[in-house]
């Protein structure tokens, strides 16, 4: 266009090669951190009950905390309202095996897995 309508377009920037490319990737989790979402579980692996420590971001007001099986399937959902808590998963009626957990807060989410043994 520079030829055609002698008129010259400087508005971008000039980035050097390196400059141009991230280094790695964003990875959720990360990102979920740095807002102030996180998340742990104990006793890892569980028998009876597993204690979700958790902390909301500060401008969330509630989340929900999903449990699902091996196989994808949602075993138990809790509500979370405060922003700072515990919540305790009683694990006595299931069946030993991997099971995953996903905080969800706003638009930020942690997910991880946990064991159930007998």
């Amino acid at each position: 266009m520079e030829y055609y309508y002698e008129a010259f377009y400087t508005t971008c920037l000039q980035a050097g090669a390196q400059a141009a490319y991230k280094s790695s990737k964003v990875l959720p989790d990360i990102l979920a951190r740095v807002y102030g979402l996180s998340v742990t579980v104990k006793p890892n692996p569980a028998s009876e009950w597993a204690a979700f420590d958790y902390t909301l971001p500060e401008n969330t007001a509630d989340a929900v905390l999903t449990i699902y099986d091996a196989y994808g399937k949602k075993v138990e959902t809790f509500t979370l309202t405060s922003r700072q808590g515990q919540k305790i998963w009683d694990t006595r009626q299931l069946p030993a095996g991997i099971y995953f957990y996903s905080l969800k807060a706003g638009a930020s989410y942690r997910t991880d897995k946990i064991i159930v043994k007998k």
